[in-house]
């Protein structure tokens, strides 16, 4: 799935009639450029396989996905000490992780324990009116690893959009435990021990629940993230050294087409 495709995503979630329209034109121009853009260019790699077979049998074998990591180097870990039992954070105001927001505290919360403390960071508009008490938007803050490490059980709740998400990268750079739903995992070859998956919310919570009782029992569930990390990136360079030797054989026009297009799915 690409950029036009997530327009399209959100033209169907749209509350009104102009905001569908801008959203189907936003489409029709995203999937115009994207097509130029992918036909003159040497080569595509994308962060999902979902976003390279979106460009079709004509750009197939100059299209491969690159496994991605948040910085050459491996996170350090921040020390702190545990804040709350769950943690939440990301730009809820655009759309598709506003949609994932809604499921959360929609259909997620109301599975939750009332004395389960949930806080959920970053910007957002329009904060929802919620029941559970346990329930603090924080806003933005001023260091996003120590809010997630911080916090005993980190829920990935995507249900929209494309490419890879990048809060599920960082946390399991972390070593964090997680629930997560599918479409968190978009991209991700190797998943973590510590992350359970699904896309039932009463799943979703009871896992949740389950993960925050044994790390309130002392048992924190943390995983080295370095190891994943390095997996992430010796995967990365292998694709790297596969992939730039034949394009720079094939590449018989390299003066008058891009060398290289980089499509990152959307934002996350």
């Amino acid at each position: 799935m690409s950029r036009p495709n997530s327009a399209l995503e959100n033209a169907e979630r749209a509350k009104g009639l102009l905001e569908r329209f801008l959203f189907r034109r936003e489409a029709l121009y995203l999937e115009r450029y994207e097509q130029q853009l992918a036909q003159n260019a040497v080569g595509l790699w994308t962060f999902a396989e979902a976003d390279r077979l979106g460009f079709g049998r004509a750009v197939y074998d100059r299209a491969f996905v690159l496994p991605l990591v948040t910085g050459w180097d491996a996170p350090i870990v921040p020390d702190v000490q545990r804040q709350h039992d769950l943690g939440l954070i990301g730009t809820w105001s655009w759309r598709p992780n506003r949609l994932g927001l809604d499921w959360f505290l929609d259909q997620v919360v109301p599975h939750l324990p009332q004395d389960m403390s949930i806080a959920i960071a970053g910007q957002l508009d329009g904060a929802p009116v919620v029941s559970h008490p346990g329930i603090r938007f924080v806003g933005r803050v001023p260091d996003a690893r120590a809010f997630v490490a911080a916090s005993a059980v980190v829920p990935l709740i995507s249900r929209g959009g494309t490419g890879v998400q990048l809060k599920s990268i960082e946390t399991f750079e972390l070593g964090m435990p997680s629930v997560a739903t599918q479409a968190s995992l978009r991209g991700i070859e190797t998943i973590p021990e510590n992350c359970t998956s699904t896309d039932d919310p009463r799943e979703f919570a009871r896992l949740l629940v389950e993960k925050v009782a044994h790390a309130r029992a002392g048992l924190s569930q943390r995983l080295d993230g370095a190891a994943f990390h390095r997996t992430q990136k010796a995967r990365m360079m292998q694709v790297m050294l596969d992939v730039l030797p034949g394009l720079a054989a094939n590449d018989a026009s390299a003066q008058v087409r891009p060398r290289l297009k980089v499509h990152d799915g959307g934002r996350s």
